[in-house]
């Protein structure tokens, strides 16, 4: 899924790059689903791929944001529920 991002984010530099404007000025995020396991209900529901699987392919995930050049991603927790959330939270404890 980063990876997608990877072509954008190369034509914000050279566009930036053919103004004269500093890339590195310009903050690049994402939002994301993510769902904790592989239920896919995210994706069921018509909200496109979330990002799924064990705490760390959902860790090692987001954190290949990074690598790709994005400075921040908003983690949208699939289902929108407590028990969602306490299954992110070793996620959260690995990317902080």
């Amino acid at each position: 899924m980063p990876d997608a991002f990877a072509a954008t984010i190369e034509q914000l530099d050279r566009i930036c790059e053919g103004i004269g404007r500093d890339a590195a000025t310009i903050g690049r995020s994402v939002g994301a689903f993510v769902e904790p396991g592989d239920a896919k209900s995210a994706e069921a529901a018509g909200l496109g791929v979330a990002i799924t699987g064990s705490v760390q392919q959902i860790t090692d995930t987001i954190a290949h944001f990074a690598e790709v050049g994005v400075t921040r991603v908003e983690i949208i927790p699939w289902p929108p529920t407590i028990d969602a959330l306490e299954q992110l939270a070793p996620v959260f404890a690995n990317i902080a």
